[in-house]
């Protein structure tokens, strides 16, 4: 027993955990917004216990790639985007130009 007890003291289960000060830093974003992120399910993955948050470095890395585009094509010269109901929905760049334009497109 006593060696399993040191093998897992040896191993990290987890990566370096990060409080949300150092996670809102590391993304360059207040603090406030990561608390907006987890209400609505948008930011990365945290773990709470007790009164404590934490992040993984590894789980806000992931959250990162997964959020990476590699292009501006799938924007703007993309298919238009879809609702759940079946209409077009507009994004702030084509609601702001056909503002600007006087509602022509």
């Amino acid at each position: 027993m006593v060696g399993n007890a040191e093998e897992l003291q040896g191993k990290r289960t987890f990566d370096e955990l990060v409080d949300r000060d150092a996670a809102a830093r590391f993304l360059e974003v207040s603090p406030r917004t990561l608390d907006r992120w987890h209400l609505l399910r948008e930011g990365p993955p945290r773990i709470r216990y007790g009164r404590m948050v934490r992040y993984r470095l590894s789980a806000i890395e992931d959250w990162l790639t997964a959020h990476e585009t590699s292009s501006l094509d799938s924007t703007f010269g993309g298919q238009p985007k879809r609702s759940s109901s079946g209409g077009v929905v507009q994004d702030r760049f084509t609601a702001d130009a056909r503002y600007h334009s006087g509602g022509r497109s």
